[in-house]
């Protein structure tokens, strides 16, 4: 597992010299271990919204109006975090390196398909 997956080319930001088979498993592993535990976090809280949060912060009406507003709360949270996602995700855009691909395919793929499909004209 130390074998060398992608080097920096010409210019290249010399912190990214190597990354070993160990960094990409690690990273693969991290990534799902943090998908499950926010799996199972929203899982816990649906649980705790339906059987606890509906005597706790709404137990002065009916039960049914208590557990409504217990999953709308839910909804909330679970509607807000892809919002979120976005929202802090462009925050960070600009302070990281635009990747080559999607530079290469935002500015050349257009006029690439132009240019073949005049070609066939």
């Amino acid at each position: 597992m130390s074998s060398a997956v992608s080097t920096p080319t010409k210019g290249g930001d010399p912190s990214l010299a190597k990354r070993t088979m160990g960094d990409l498993v690690k990273a693969a592993v991290s990534g799902w271990l943090g998908t499950a535990l926010e799996f199972m976090d929203f899982q816990l809280y649906s649980l705790a919204a339906a059987l606890v949060f509906k005597d706790i912060f709404f137990g002065h009406g009916s039960q049914a109006v208590a557990i409504m507003s217990a999953m709308a709360v839910y909804g909330v949270g679970y509607i807000a975090r892809p919002i979120g996602a976005w929202y802090f995700g462009r925050l960070r855009r600009p302070y990281r390196p635009y990747p080559r691909a999607v530079h290469h395919h935002r500015h050349h793929g257009c006029r690439h398909h132009a240019d073949r499909c005049a070609a066939h004209v």
